[in-house]
């Protein structure tokens, strides 16, 4: 018996997604994302890649927003140029969404203005991107500029769970980090310091488990992305390649885009915030919708999201 889409009868060469039919049929995902463009051409609301502390409104930024109504269901929007020093269209996204009450978005990343040296990312990294923008964020991501043969967006699997593996290695790291004499007092002045602290941790937690260094750089869209360390092993049922990000108050407003680009090009994402005092008052301030978002996030994905307390 042949499938069908439910809401335009349209033949279908894969089941639908049960949540949300119009995804998973070309002709209505095309129709969706007519209606989308034909908004953002019109749109003059521009937001920030930032969820909001504390205010009625998204902050203004460099991102074209809008919202559309299709079969009943309410969609955000968010269209934007790549920014190699600022790569944050899925927190603008998410933010917007969630502002606006829709289920799910779409982001539609355009090429940085002007000549870039790096390429528009390869298409086993644009799926993996997709996959993780979708099953974490609820966000329908597209490239712009990709050829007119390839299909715009086809309902992706969700990444490999690995779920056991990354809470033993999480329960390892936070013992390690709370061992006497870990963090030394009065270090902690930048990021960069955590890391000098952090990354030997998780490499002698990965080295125990088979793992070796790996290239920390990687090709995303249209620039070069970077870890704050990266892992790899070869065969067996664990993530082959992990990356690591080491956070002081960094990025506590806009939590989602770097783990998902770091996702897209590995298998598993470690995040590790040590939290010092003054940290942990810009995260008892953070806006509500982004802890929320991040929590998402990790339930959903193989990303960790460690905050430890350099205090206790």
């Amino acid at each position: 018996m042949s499938l069908m889409c439910t809401t335009c009868g349209s033949p279908l060469s894969a089941a639908p997604d049960p949540a949300l039919a119009t995804v998973s049929c070309p002709k209505c995902l095309a129709a969706l994302l007519t209606k989308i463009n034909g908004a953002l051409a019109g749109s003059t609301t521009r937001v920030a890649g930032v969820f909001p502390r504390k205010r009625a409104t998204l902050p203004v930024g460099a991102y074209t927003a809008t919202t559309v109504s299709v079969g009943g269901v309410t969609w955000a929007a968010c269209r934007g140029q790549q920014d190699s020093n600022a790569a944050r269209l899925v927190d603008a996204t998410v933010a917007h969404r969630t502002f606006v009450g829709a289920p799910h978005a779409v982001a539609i990343l355009q090429p940085p203005a002007g000549a870039s040296k790096h390429d528009r990312g390869t298409d086993e990294y644009l799926r993996a991107y997709q996959a993780a923008a979708w099953h974490g964020c609820g966000v329908l991501f597209l490239r712009e500029g990709a050829p007119a043969a390839e299909p715009a967006w086809q309902l992706p699997a969700p990444p490999v769970d690995h779920r056991r593996f990354l809470d033993a290695l999480e329960s390892d790291i936070r013992a390690a980090l709370a061992a006497p004499e870990s963090i030394p007092s009065d270090f902690l002045h930048s990021s960069t310091d955590a890391e000098c602290i952090v990354r030997p941790i998780v490499h002698r937690l990965l080295f125990k488990r088979g793992y070796n260094r790996a290239e920390s750089q990687y090709p995303s869209f249209w620039r070069r992305a970077a870890t704050d360390g990266s892992w790899r092993i070869e065969g067996g049922d664990s993530p082959r390649r992990i990356a690591l990000e080491v956070k002081l108050a960094e990025d506590i407003d806009w939590p989602l885009s770097q783990p998902v680009e770091a996702l897209a090009a590995h298998d598993a994402v470690l995040m590790v915030r040590i939290v010092t005092p003054g940290v942990g008052k810009s995260l008892v301030g953070a806006s509500p919708a982004a802890k929320e978002a991040l929590t998402n996030l990790v339930s959903a994905l193989p990303i960790r999201s460690i905050d430890f307390n350099s205090a206790v």
